[in-house]
């Protein structure tokens, strides 16, 4: 290799190694809880705010220098950065354009980074280490807030319930990364501690179970369900196991709710939270905001009102008698934010990312049979919790830079395809250079 070689190929490890630490920040800074402010009032710039904005602008920089060695781009990274335009034109026709602008570059930052991170990795191993990232940083940031939280005991005023992460983060969040990290520790490959691992999975049960998040527990079962079903040889077998399985369970549990049994009467109090009939037959006062939301978004359909900022620009719904901080539909909180424009290209890469589940038993021989299962079950988990939830639209979190991965990771078959098809090629040469040595002359 000649000293200008090694040098490029230096300074691009030394890139990598940056980018890496960059995303590391962006995790941190966008997933944990640092400080409480109103919701309700305008957000003013503090450290917070500029050293999100300024780990944002550093990706994107890091990006565009990285971008010329991450080229051609696939479909999945063009839609994203589509989206990304759409998010910066919603600015146009909003009255908080600042904070628009602001929330469009932290979107773009990430994207460009986690692009170029991905189309960078020339080895699964290199792959796996972008989701080992995700994976252990936010599980330490979930450890860390779960016990701030029971420490400091917060809890939301005039709540009915004190659920784990009120407060401070919010339990629906919360619960639903503790999905995500209990599912995809499953993928990890066998460790030095595997005691370690079982005990964060029971931990993490316990984070799901605190927070009494209704769609994080039908996340939780259905990507488990996937995920079960996908990494069976016999496809069939399963399917059939899990419904009589389901069927069992159901039928015990509708008898033991008919005959009032205690425990029975507990878990039903447990799912209804305290909630009436009403309320329960409003999806927790959704449909409410989804009448109050839909006729809005045809005031600007092309643009939208501005991403980021549907709490501002809503307005309050008659009947809620609260304020709701997003739409809680992840299409309808894309379509009031940022109109077709931003509809088009986020549809797209929701329906792009279902190639994990459809075409998961090819993606196994590709990308390794861990990674498309761990894909297979966040993928199911987000666009389930999406139904009621906007965390993939409402502001960069930390389950926008999961859900860039897993897509952008799709762009990318084709070339672990060919790399499996050179590995398979290899092993097969050595098998035969070493038959032809034994069966030579003695």
């Amino acid at each position: 290799m000649t000293t200008r070689a090694w040098r490029g190929a230096t300074d691009q490890g030394g890139l990598n190694r940056l980018a890496l630490g960059v995303l590391a920040a962006i995790l941190v800074l966008h997933g944990t809880y640092i400080r409480s402010r109103s919701n309700v009032s305008v957000p003013t710039v503090d450290w917070v705010i500029l050293a999100r904005v300024l780990a944002c602008a550093a990706g994107l920089g890091i990006g565009l220098l990285l971008l010329r060695k991450a080229l051609p781009l696939g479909f999945g990274a063009k839609a994203l950065l589509l989206y990304g335009f759409a998010a910066s034109l919603s600015a146009v026709s909003c009255p908080h354009a600042k904070m628009v602008v602001g929330y469009s570059i932290l979107l773009v930052g990430a994207s460009m980074l986690m692009i170029v991170l991905v189309n960078a990795a020339r080895d699964l191993s290199q792959l796996r280490g972008i989701e080992k990232l995700w994976f252990v940083t936010v599980a330490l940031l979930v450890v860390k807030d779960t016990f701030i939280n029971r420490s400091a005991g917060a809890s939301a005023a005039g709540a009915d319930v004190t659920r784990l992460g009120m407060g401070s983060t919010h339990p629906c969040e919360l619960s639903l990364l503790a999905t995500l990290l209990f599912w995809m520790s499953f993928g990890r490959e066998r460790g030095r501690c595997p005691a370690g691992m079982w005990l964060l999975r029971v931990f993490l049960i316990y984070v799901l179970i605190a927070a009494e998040t209704r769609t994080s527990i039908v996340a939780f079962v259905l990507a488990g369900l996937v995920r079960y079903l996908l990494a069976a040889q016999d496809p069939l077998k399963r399917v059939v196991v899990a419904g009589a399985v389901a069927g069992t369970l159901s039928t015990f549990a509708a008898l033991n709710v008919c005959s009032s049994q205690s425990w029975a009467s507990g878990m039903v109090g447990y799912v209804k939270r305290g909630q009436d009939t009403e309320q329960l037959t409003s999806l927790t006062g959704r449909t409410v905001i989804w009448n109050h939301v839909l006729p809005k978004t045809w005031e600007t359909p092309i643009c939208g009102h501005g991403y980021g900022v549907s709490r501002f620009t809503m307005g309050q719904p008659r009947d809620a008698g609260f304020q709701p901080m997003h739409c809680h539909n992840a299409l309808l909180e894309v379509f009031f934010s940022t109109g077709f424009v931003g509809l088009i290209p986020f549809v797209a890469m929701l329906l792009y990312s279902l190639k994990w589940i459809v075409a998961n038993a090819r993606l196994q021989h590709v990308v390794s049979k861990g990674l498309a299962l761990n894909a297979a079950a966040a993928v199911t988990a987000l666009l389930v919790a999406s139904l009621f939830e906007a965390r993939l639209a409402v502001r960069l979190s930390l389950f926008e830079p999961l859900f860039f991965f897993y897509l952008i990771t799709l762009d990318r078959e084709r070339y672990f395809h060919k790399l499996s098809l050179e590995r398979e090629r290899a092993r097969y040469d050595t098998r035969e250079h070493l038959c032809i040595g034994h069966s030579g002359p003695q």
